[in-house]
């Protein structure tokens, strides 16, 4: 029995709901539900993608910058002086400027007939 002193939230609760769900109504909330997953999981796709390219332009930069070590630590031992560093180590430094220069040739060639 229903009392006036009850709140209507309450009186709302209290009543059964399933029995005006319609069998179609049912079926509609479920397609919704799936429409949704869908989108969610078109959205998921999406961020997965933009992180996935994301990665790819950071790690081409992280490449960049490594070759632009490489060539400063080359250039830095092709200003050595031969003459102050331990005889085991000329073979290595004048090996690494004859290949120093064969590159510095190279990009002159490529520059000259850029041009």
């Amino acid at each position: 029995m229903i009392t006036p002193n009850k709140p209507t939230a309450q009186l709302k609760k209290q009543i059964d709901l399933s029995l005006e769900t319609t069998p179609s109504d049912a079926v509609s909330n479920e397609i919704k539900k799936q429409r949704g997953k869908n989108e969610t999981r078109k959205e998921d796709i999406k961020v997965k993608r933009n992180l996935g390219n994301q990665t790819a332009l950071q790690n081409q930069i992280l490449a960049n910058q490594k070759d632009v070590m490489v060539t400063m630590a080359n250039g830095k031992i092709m200003r050595i002086d031969i003459l102050t560093i331990s005889a085991s180590c000329h073979p290595f430094c004048e090996w690494n400027q004859k290949i120093h220069e064969i590159i510095q040739k190279e990009k002159e060639k490529e520059l000259k007939m850029n041009m």
